[in-house]
């Protein structure tokens, strides 16, 4: 098994580690991850990217879901 925080812990029950090394190991490693996932989604165009500290940032979000809505809509779904 080699999930992420596995390999970090097993570190830590085989004595290879201190429990605190551990944590910090699984810490940077989850950072790390997160990057490579915040990279991956922003190469994705169908992704809309919202900055929720913009005043009426929910009226885009809102006109975004109607022309969806519209777009996607048809007959079949009525």
């Amino acid at each position: 098994m080699d999930s992420l925080g596995y390999r970090q812990w097993r570190k830590y029950i085989e004595g290879e580690k201190t429990k605190e090394e551990a944590v910090e190991d699984w810490k940077r490693e989850e950072k790390k991850y997160a990057k490579r996932q915040l990279t991956w989604f922003r190469r994705d165009s169908r992704i809309n990217w919202f900055d929720i500290t913009e005043e009426n940032y929910q009226k885009r979000v809102e006109e975004l879901v109607k022309k969806w809505y519209i777009t996607n809509n048809t007959n079949e779904h009525k």
